[in-house]
């Protein structure tokens, strides 16, 4: 009897603490479900050809060390192209946000301009204090 009553506590505190976890409430939600088999596959890579992909490296005046850059050219580009400066997140790099983006680019059919992706470095995109030594918002627009 005793341990039918400890089973039966068991299993309704895996089942409270299920709960707690599917809710939010405690962490592990993605993880849970991950083990669970309840994600998705990743999507299937989108249909035509992926940009063309030149990566570049360049001292930069305001970072005060090398940066890379990696630069996404459509595919069926026209010979002129607007260009949009694509900032990575927090943690992230040049290569990472072109991984991200190229995809993206060809799902979405762009032709009309290139997306460059700069290293900003493991802090944010923001203004830094005058003096120093690393501005990447400022390396991003005048570099």
């Amino acid at each position: 009897m005793l341990s039918a009553g400890i089973g039966l506590t068991a299993v309704a505190a895996a089942a409270g603490g299920y709960g707690l976890v599917e809710s939010g409430i405690l962490p592990g939600k993605y993880r849970l479900a991950q083990v669970l088999g309840e994600c998705g596959a990743a999507p299937p890579p989108p249909r035509g050809p992926l940009p063309v992909r030149e990566d570049a490296v360049f001292g930069s005046a305001y970072r005060k060390r090398v940066v890379r850059t990696v630069t996404l050219i459509p595919a069926a580009a026209p010979a002129r192209l607007s260009v949009v400066i694509a900032l990575h997140g927090l943690g992230s790099s040049a290569l990472g946000a072109a991984s991200l983006y190229a995809p993206a680019m060809t799902a979405a059919r762009v032709t009309r301009f290139a997306v460059i992706a700069v290293d900003g470095g493991n802090t944010y995109w923001q203004r830094q204090q005058a003096g120093q030594p690393r501005q990447p918002t400022a390396m991003a627009a005048g570099q």
